[in-house]
């Protein structure tokens, strides 16, 4: 994580949300791991998810954290290749077969 994402995540942990909401779930969960293990870099999803809230809750953050406008776009899915790769036994690893 950024030093950003880190501030962000952990202020964002504070932020008054309904009850039992995702939103709730989410920012606790990414302010611990903020604590946690600050050196685990975050995916595409998580940085655009915690973006996203930073807008919505951005009366309840400091003006530094807030962005200048409204994330546009959620980062495209990464396909993954469909074959999987098939591994060599340990008898063809040693050059016996």
């Amino acid at each position: 994580m950024t030093e950003h994402e880190i501030e962000l995540a952990t202020v964002l942990g504070l932020c008054s949300f309904l009850p039992a909401s995702a939103e709730k779930r989410f920012a606790r969960n990414m302010a611990f791991l903020a604590k946690a293990t600050p050196e685990r870099d975050l995916t595409d999803r998580q940085r655009y998810y915690l973006e996203i809230m930073a807008w919505r809750y951005r009366r309840q953050l400091p003006p530094h954290l807030v962005p200048t406008q409204k994330p546009l776009d959620l980062p495209p899915k990464r396909k993954l290749d469909p074959k999987p790769k098939v591994l060599p036994t340990p008898s063809e690893q040693l050059g016996l077969l």
